[in-house]
């Protein structure tokens, strides 16, 4: 792939050598992570040369929870760390969080 490339282009030479959950979204989002942090989420028409070398690239598939939310529902970018805030490490993720009814 060129510079010139977009992050389209390079989602559509993953999707063969990858299996998407039959009942999932089919929708991929592209990020990138830096010492355990998520530094950006793409969009498919950024070009490849947006990509930082430092960075770390993923490609994953929205979950149907995220991508179904309701407006009363978050989506909030959650990070691993040890012992202090600042030592982060492993792959980011994201979490759904949803409203809360009280049972009374």
């Amino acid at each position: 792939m060129t510079k010139t490339s977009s992050i389209e282009a390079v989602i559509a030479n993953l999707l063969p050598k990858v299996k998407l959950s039959s009942n999932g979204t089919q929708k991929l989002r592209t990020f990138a992570v830096y010492n355990g942090k998520l530094v950006k989420e793409y969009a498919v028409s950024d070009p490849i040369s947006s990509i930082h070398d430092p960075f770390s690239l993923y490609v994953e598939e929205i979950p149907v929870e995220e991508y179904e939310r309701t407006e009363l529902e978050a989506v909030i970018s959650c990070s691993h760390f040890t012992g202090d805030i600042t030592r982060l490490h492993s792959i980011p993720f994201k979490l759904v969080v949803k409203e809360v009814r009280s049972r009374r």
